[in-house]
């Protein structure tokens, strides 16, 4: 899950995933040589668009920051936020390095952030990069992605968006993300043939989180906000403290009639209700905060979502059991119907092959398919991890997905023959962005990646995709045109922009 920084002190939302460690350092002061301990807490993780290696939150001194930095092995360079009193300790990954003079700090008005040199701090040389995968791609990937290049950007009547970071305006809302788009139900009621789900955050502190809100459309380019459930609230958080999903949700795994990516988008019913699988976190502490993990929700007029069960998750929140890939987080889930089984294909937050920290993609199975549902017996979750995962692993030093390959959408390709997933991409190769990429399979397991991102960063007109494009919802309409949702993040915030394989008049390229 990515995110663009904000001009309001939103620590938390800088942090990809977090994990507590405790260090003491022994600052010198000047040339006394006087000596003092200190706790360097902080939180851990990359923060892979600014190359953060751990953020002290106890350390508002130039000193004490500059020390911390010498005394983390990895640590190449250092940042201290004068405002809020936060040093940032910079990885090998950072492309911000030390000044060279020891004046004291500066505010970076750019950046919002203050810099200063650590005299005689030693700069470790960078490791070896780890060594590029060398599977061969036994699918010609660049002839199979061809149709899904070269789309129209369409601008949106939101300064480019076609869903605002606002668009709903709840209470202590700061940004929207992840649409999923379909045909309305047969028991919707709500006017407009579209249906998008899409997130909104809460950003009030000590209430921080996720929740589902939809909009409603004719034409799949105009949306409406604030119809159907609660003022256009379909999707909530639990209430409880201590449950698996207080912290937030996030609905997107939803069970589809079809997985063929150009037919109709239509709910599945089964036994009167509709199914969706649904990303979570235990935690109102901060952005995504918590070990994640998912549930599964049931609506009976495809409007309004209810959780199958409060207390039993289909995939429970990241445990150090857990494959080394997924031990941090588990984040969101997208279902596919397949072979009597049903496939739940999801991002989670680890330690990749090279040992770094990273996203990958993987699979959960749930057997007998949708007769299975909702897959919860008891106090247990019948969904079982795939030894296969991760099936989409992060690539290899250079590369676009380096460090994510995340949220996986995955279709039929009828013309094709095979599999298509899309995901997203960030990385070594990305500078620090994420990018809409495209990867191929004939058996939903085994899959071969174009490593030409499908979509950049910075290719919207209006700008409004400059730090981020990732996480997709593709349609396609009666008469073949087909329409790319996505996440944009950039100067005017996080929201969702829209690709069409061809022109539309009223929509500039």
């Amino acid at each position: 899950m990515l995110f663009r920084i904000e001009p309001r002190n939103r620590l938390l939302e800088r942090i990809h995933f977090v994990v507590l460690i405790v260090g003491v350092c022994s600052i010198a002061v000047g040339s006394s040589q006087l000596k003092r301990n200190i706790t360097c807490n902080g939180v851990a993780g990359i923060d892979h668009a600014f190359g953060d290696l751990r953020i002290v939150t106890e350390v508002s001194t130039v000193a004490a920051c500059c020390e911390c930095c010498r005394n983390e092995s990895k640590c190449v360079a250092w940042v201290l936020e004068t405002d809020n009193q936060y040093c940032f300790l910079k990885a090998e990954t950072s492309s911000r390095q030390c000044q060279t003079d020891s004046t004291p700090c500066r505010r970076n008005h750019s950046a919002r952030i203050s810099m200063a040199h650590c005299p005689d701090m030693p700069i470790p040389s960078p490791p070896p990069p780890a060594p590029a995968p060398t599977k061969k791609h036994w699918l010609p990937v660049q002839k199979l992605s061809a149709k899904y290049r070269n789309w129209t950007y369409y601008m949106g009547p939101y300064n480019g968006f076609v869903v605002p970071p606002d668009a709903g305006n709840f209470t202590g809302q700061t940004l929207t993300d992840t649409a999923v788009v379909f045909e309305k139900a047969p028991e919707d009621n709500l006017p407009g043939r579209w249906r998008m789900t899409y997130l909104w955050f809460n950003g009030t502190h000590g209430a921080n989180g996720y929740e589902a809100a939809l909009a409603v459309s004719e034409d799949l380019l105009h949306w409406t906000f604030g119809q159907g459930g609660d003022n256009g609230l379909i999707f909530r958080r639990n209430p409880v403290p201590g449950t698996y999903d207080y912290g937030g949700v996030t609905l997107g795994g939803m069970l589809w009639q079809n997985a063929s990516v150009t037919s109709r988008r239509l709910l599945q019913r089964h036994e009167g209700n509709y199914y969706s699988l649904y990303g979570c976190y235990p935690s109102r502490a901060g952005y995504e905060a918590g070990n994640g993990g998912q549930g599964i929700a049931v609506s009976v007029d495809g409007v309004t979502w209810q959780r199958a069960s409060d207390t039993v998750p289909v995939i429970a929140g990241a445990q150090p059991t857990y494959p080394k890939w997924q031990t941090h987080v588990v984040y969101q889930p997208y279902l596919v119907a397949h072979n009597n089984t049903l496939w739940d294909f999801y991002n989670a937050a680890g330690v990749n092959e090279y040992g770094n920290n990273a996203e990958e993609s993987g699979i959960a199975n749930l057997a007998g398919g949708v007769a299975s549902l909702p897959g919860l017996h008891g106090n247990a979750s019948q969904w079982v991890f795939n030894a296969d995962s991760p099936v989409l692993p992060s690539g290899g030093a250079g590369s676009v997905d380096s460090a994510m390959a995340s949220d996986p959408k995955v279709f039929w390709d009828d013309a094709q023959g095979v599999w298509v997933m899309f995901y997203f991409g960030l990385g070594d190769g990305t500078g620090g962005h994420a990018v809409i990429c495209v990867a191929f399979s004939t058996d939903l397991v085994h899959w071969d990646k174009d490593h030409e991102p499908l979509y950049p960063a910075g290719g919207h007109p209006a700008g409004i995709d400059s730090q981020h494009a990732h996480k997709i919802s593709i349609i396609y309409d009666d008469e073949g045109v087909g329409y790319l949702y996505y996440t944009a993040v950039g100067p005017r915030g996080r929201g969702i922009a829209l690709l069409t394989s061809k022109p539309m008049d009223d929509g500039p390229n």
